[in-house]
């Protein structure tokens, strides 16, 4: 009985050894990681501006997900007009789907013609919430013409000047058109217009989750 109690003692204060051992290593790299996201978030924020474009830049650009999303936080919330070009920049180069909503003057009147684009570009509208919705996948940038591509195509999506974003083809026998720049709330916001005519709508893409 001795030996058995003896023997079970000793697997106990292994284990909890082992435990121990596991809990000092996950600490360990929690604590390392941790450090390694605040030397990020303080190079975005370092007093010399060259400085923090150049770590907006590599960060956004990086293929560590914690940097990118540390780096958009940043970025598209700064007083910094560079570090929120830099951001845009760095979010579009890096491609995916987008979601593109469209708002409703509270003046209906000679609306610009949302819904005849919507419906040639396959999107929706609720009127629920009176609101349209087009998604969209970007591709790449295009030096030639300066501009990020539809996926797999030729033709341009947005074109920057400064911050600034402009909507480039987004035509299918009707035209719509837009500049954007960020809101308060990370989001590109502008006024939507279809074919140069009526009273336009507003047009949001956010930028971050």
């Amino acid at each position: 009985m001795r030996m058995v109690v003896a023997f079970v003692l000793s697997f106990l204060v292994s284990f909890t050894a082992n435990a121990q051992s596991v809990l000092d290593e996950l600490e360990a790299k929690i604590t390392a990681r941790a450090d390694e996201l605040l030397r990020a978030e303080k190079l975005l924020s370092h007093p010399d501006p060259n400085t923090r474009l150049a770590a907006m830049e590599q960060l956004i650009g990086s293929s560590d997900p914690a940097f990118v999303q540390k780096a958009k936080e940043v970025g598209l919330f700064s007083s910094d007009p560079r570090l929120r070009e830099a951001a845009i920049r760095g979010v579009f180069d890096a491609g995916g789907g987008f979601s593109a909503e469209f708002i409703l003057n509270r003046n209906k009147t000679d609306m610009t013609d949302i819904y005849t684009w919507l419906r040639n570009f396959k999107g929706s509208w609720s009127v629920e919430d009176n609101k349209g919705y087009f998604g969209f996948a970007l591709g790449r940038f295009d030096n030639d013409q300066q501009c990020w591509l539809w996926l797999n195509s030729r033709k341009c999506v947005f074109r920057m000047a400064g911050e600034k974003v402009m909507t480039v083809d987004w035509s299918f026998n009707i035209i719509g058109s837009s500049v954007m720049q960020l809101d308060d709330k990370g989001n590109l916001t502008g006024a939507f217009l279809v074919n140069g005519r009526g009273i336009p709508v507003i047009i949001r893409i956010p930028l971050i989750d």
